[in-house]
């Protein structure tokens, strides 16, 4: 597969903001093609680095526990949360599969992942600073956290309005999008966490 280039990100990130504007010219400039499709998955590579800094702020967390919680060998839990993030940008394309089949939407299905995927790009931004902010000792875990649900909650209006423009389903329908999104993301959050406790020095 090739990767998108740099004028494709920018021009499918501005689109997606047009998107949310409710500019729904702004599909046409979106690669819709089937090579359109598959690299809109680059996205998941241009928000890898503020995964891992949400990797890092993670276990700061960790570590700052009273008294310190018991937590996997930084190579463990690095392997182990990038293949939940891995899973994270595959697991909503394919469960909207049966939501596109089910509602008749399967003329919008590449249009709705393709944005989608852009879309995200532009979603991991909101939750960077309170990743930033507690890396630096600029906010306390409990402050982050709270900034974090913050950034979650305008990271689901603005996904919300990208289902609702490439779907053309009502606003209220839409939000369970990114509502299943986040659902499926937490499933993946417990899942890594429990895998991770297998690697914590009183269990090897």
């Amino acid at each position: 597969m090739r990767f998108a280039s740099m004028g494709e990100i920018e021009c499918s990130v501005g689109a997606t903001l047009s998107l949310v504007r409710r500019d729904t010219s702004a599909l046409q400039r979106f690669d819709l093609s089937e090579g359109g499709f598959w690299r809109s998955f680059t996205a998941a590579l241009v928000v890898l680095p503020i995964a891992c800094l949400y990797i890092a702020a993670k276990r700061r967390i960790w570590l700052t526990t009273t008294p310190p919680m018991p937590i996997p060998d930084a190579v463990s839990q690095l392997l182990i949360e990038l293949t939940a993030y891995s899973l994270g940008w595959v697991l909503l394309p394919i469960a909207m599969i049966f939501v596109v089949r089910r509602f008749h939407l399967t003329n919008r299905y590449v249009p709705f992942v393709i944005a989608w995927n852009w879309s995200n790009v532009i979603a991991a931004l909101f939750a960077l600073p309170p990743v930033l902010l507690l890396l630096f000792g600029l906010a306390r875990p409990g402050e982050a956290i709270f900034l974090n649900i913050a950034a979650t909650a305008l990271a689901l209006a603005f996904q919300q309005r990208v289902a609702c423009a490439t779907l053309a389903i009502p606003l209220l329908p839409a939000l369970a999008i990114p509502v299943l999104d986040l659902a499926l993301g937490l499933g993946l959050d417990l899942a890594a966490s429990a895998a991770e406790q297998a690697f914590t020095p009183e269990q090897l």
